[in-house]
């Protein structure tokens, strides 16, 4: 999901995470028309690698107190994945273009 600072009333997303074209819903004035059903991209929770639920959780010291239950909550309902599939980890000296012409 996306909104523009150019087009402030207007919201753009996707269906699909394998979708490239973001469709648009306009927020402006509406004379009787309906908006778009919008469902989900994902029916679960789509699993997180190992270092972004670590990174997730050095966030806690920065959530005010107030609010920390509720992030403590979330933290704990992520699912991590040791791998992620179509992740590709390329070394310090390695160029992506060269990794893709050698395949």
């Amino acid at each position: 999901m996306q909104f523009r600072i150019e087009e402030p009333r207007k919201m753009f997303f996707k269906n699909s995470l394998e979708s490239t074209d973001f469709e648009e819903v306009n927020f402006a004035k509406r004379k009787g028309k309906a908006l778009p059903n919008l469902s989900p991209i994902a029916t679960q929770l789509l699993p997180l690698s190992e270092e972004k639920v670590a990174d997730l959780n050095l966030l806690k010291p920065f959530i005010s107190p107030t609010n920390r239950s509720y992030y403590d909550t979330f933290c704990k309902s992520l699912k991590s994945s040791k791998t992620i599939q179509n992740t590709i980890y390329l070394s310090e000296d390695e160029d992506v273009d060269e990794h893709f012409s050698s395949a």
